[in-house]
């Protein structure tokens, strides 16, 4: 659960930043 907790958040900001999908990496 807690890893769907952390990676929801996580692809909603990629979606409004694309860039954070790369720092992510």
């Amino acid at each position: 659960m807690a890893l769907v907790a952390s990676y929801l958040p996580a692809r909603r900001a990629a979606s409004l930043d694309p860039t954070a999908a790369l720092r992510d990496n």
